[in-house]
């Protein structure tokens, strides 16, 4: 019931019934065994496969080749496997089960009991298999949850400087945009003009960080034996939200230079 409870499919041949005496020496396969030697799942059932143990050779007979599936982290390639009926429930050290939430306690309990009645050498111990799979990736969401942390940082101060960077610039040319507003300029032009400056810094800081966005994302995806590759897509929508944060920033103090009365700016000329 392995296959049936994980929802794997079968590509070939047939599963394993509940006679361990007829399923002695029979194997199931997954399609990357297959794809080692060079067949397909239809032309390798009924194959014969021997391994060597301490000089004897056994023989074993393929019924039945699954599909692949990720028995270990996305980091990892699927490897050849191979599956076999134990002669003995004794032979058994891990058992996978569906198990009702609603009565889990008393569940749990008497599959102790029945593990213990059948299993002498092994103690009962129990894991959740979703909790399993997190594990294996519990180190890429630290590493998630600490760059998000230190770019919302970033972010933050990168607005402050931007902000206090277009104080700045609005004190310095105050009398300069009194002058353009005497001379007819609009708030949307004066807001423009000031809006340039910061938008060519912006562009230089984009050109430096994508190369090296680009070799960072590159190098941990390369840890993954199945990953995508890099969008570049990406890189025009981080690109295009550090340009619209960057002008809401600078908009603000912009908008009040453009805005206040040109008599206060020329009062002293």
């Amino acid at each position: 019931g392995y296959m049936e409870l994980l929802n794997i499919q079968l590509l070939a041949g047939r599963n394993f019934t509940d006679n361990p005496v007829m399923e002695r020496n029979k194997l199931i396969i997954n399609k990357s065994t297959a794809r080692k030697y060079d067949m397909t799942p239809e032309q390798i059932i009924g194959h014969q496969l021997h391994f060597d143990w301490q000089g004897k050779k056994y023989d074993f007979e393929v019924i039945g080749v699954m599909d692949d599936y990720h028995q270990s982290s996305l980091k990892e390639e699927i490897k050849p496997t191979l599956f076999e009926m134990a002669d003995s429930i004794r032979q058994f050290d891990f058992m996978i089960a569906s198990v009702d939430t609603k009565n889990f306690a008393s569940t749990i309990a008497s599959m102790e009991q029945t593990w213990k009645a059948n299993v002498n050498d092994t103690p009962f111990e129990y894991s959740f298999l979703d909790a399993n799979i997190q594990k294996q990736y519990e180190e890429d969401q630290k590493v998630s949850g600490i760059i998000t942390s230190f770019t919302f940082i970033a972010m933050l101060i990168s607005c402050l400087g931007l902000y206090g960077l277009s104080t700045y610039m609005a004190e310095r040319r105050f009398k300069e945009i009194g002058v353009r507003k005497v001379m007819g300029a609009s708030v949307n032009q004066i807001v423009g003009l000031m809006s340039v400056e910061f938008i060519k810094l912006v562009v230089i800081a984009f050109i430096i960080a994508v190369p090296l966005a680009w070799y960072g994302m590159t190098k941990w995806l390369e840890g993954f034996a199945y990953h995508i590759s890099v969008n570049l897509m990406i890189f025009v929508y981080a690109g295009g939200a550090a340009l619209l944060i960057a002008l809401l920033t600078v908009s603000v103090e912009s908008i009040r230079a453009a805005s206040s009365d040109p008599v206060k700016a020329l009062r002293n000329e």
